[in-house]
Parts: C-alpha cells; sequence; structure tokens
C-alpha cells in the first residue's frame, strides 16, 4: 500500500478547496440566474396583469360613453318632446279656460 506524504495530502486538500469554490461560484451564479428568472416571471405577471386592467378599463369607458350618449339620445328624443307637448296641451288648456 503507498504511503501519502504530507505534501500530496495538502495539495489534495487544497485541490478539494479549489472545488468547492468553483462549484460554490456556480452554485451562486446559478441562484442568481433562478432569481432573476423567477423576477422577470413576476414581472411578466405584473404586464400583463396590467394590460388585462387596461383593456377593462378601456372597456368600461367605451360602455360608460355608449351609455351616456344613448341617455342624451333618449332625452332629446323622446322625453323633450313628451315634456313640449304637456307644455302646449297645458297653455292651451290655459287659454281654453281663459277664454270661458
Amino acid at each position: 500500500m503507498a504511503q501519502v506524504t504530507e505534501q500530496q495530502a495538502k495539495a489534495a486538500f487544497d485541490e478539494l478547496v479549489r472545488t468547492t469554490q468553483k462549484f460554490e461560484q456556480i452554485n451562486e451564479r446559478f441562484t442568481k440566474d433562478e432569481q432573476a428568472a423567477e423576477t422577470l416571471r413576476r414581472a411578466r405577471d405584473v404586464c400583463e396583469a396590467a394590460d388585462t386592467a387596461r383593456d377593462l378599463h378601456q372597456s368600461h369607458e367605451r360602455q360608460t360613453c355608449n351609455i351616456s350618449e344613448r341617455a342624451t339620445f333618449i332625452f332629446e328624443e323622446k322625453v323633450v318632446p313628451f315634456l313640449e307637448l304637456q307644455v302646449v296641451a297645458r297653455a292651451q288648456k290655459l287659454v281654453d279656460n281663459a277664454d270661458t
């Protein structure tokens, strides 16, 4: 059986330390890459949520605008003429009553 000298043992130990340090550096980079990837995924999720919120807001604005336009149309085309007829009818009734 071959004997290991103290110098060989120290050299092997130093190599083990260097290898361990390289492994830790690689692992640290990998961990940072994983964290960066997770951050990127979260950022994409936030962007998608913001896009959805913007789309919903624009849709709501369009619906509100359509409802407002429809209400104005109904008021101008239906309510105002009806009220005008009511005013004319009352005025005519007052005139008729004043003549008697």
